[in-house]
């Protein structure tokens, strides 16, 4: 069986190549793909996979990212609902307006107790999950737990009781 030609590839095409990746020569252009590896019971061997075009490589240009390779970054991609949020933000004021002079430094926690009765009808032990999955506590950094549920409920009777 005759052997493939080696292509070698020009410098300025081999610089962008690192560990799983694939320079392949097309038509005259320069191609890079991302590959890996499978092992093969039947060949009981490795079986080279590739996968996804990376982009084009020209010498003026250097690489050219692909059009499907550079859509979304979906690592640091995060999903959440905005919808119900967006309503009480702009129709709630006038409510977290009296919350916060009666309870100054819970209105918040209340506002999002509310928010997990009303739009996910959860007990409020999963106000933790629902928050991270909402808009509305975005900029708030508190960590929800057990020990944080009793203080809080605690703080709120206390200022209830406090003539």
């Amino acid at each position: 069986m005759p052997k493939k030609s080696s292509v070698i590839h020009p410098l300025w095409a081999t610089k962008f190549r690192t560990p799983g990746t694939e320079l392949r020569l097309i038509n005259g252009r320069y191609y890079l793909y991302s590959v890996s590896s499978k092992y093969d019971p039947i060949l009981k061997r490795a079986k080279k996979i590739t996968g996804k075009m990376i982009g084009s490589i020209s010498e003026l240009n250097g690489l050219k990212p692909s059009k499907s390779s550079s859509l979304i970054d979906t690592a640091n991609l995060a999903i959440r609902e905005f919808g119900f949020v967006s309503f009480l933000n702009s129709f709630n004021k006038d409510i977290e307006a009296k919350l916060k002079q009666f309870f100054p430094g819970l209105y918040k926690e209340i506002i999002y107790m509310a928010y997990c009765r009303l739009v996910h009808n959860s007990p409020i032990r999963d106000m933790a999950f629902y928050l991270s999955k909402s808009m509305i506590s975005v900029d708030d950094n508190t960590k929800y737990s057990d020990k944080h549920r009793g203080n809080f409920f605690r703080k709120v009777v206390y200022n209830i009781q406090k003539p």
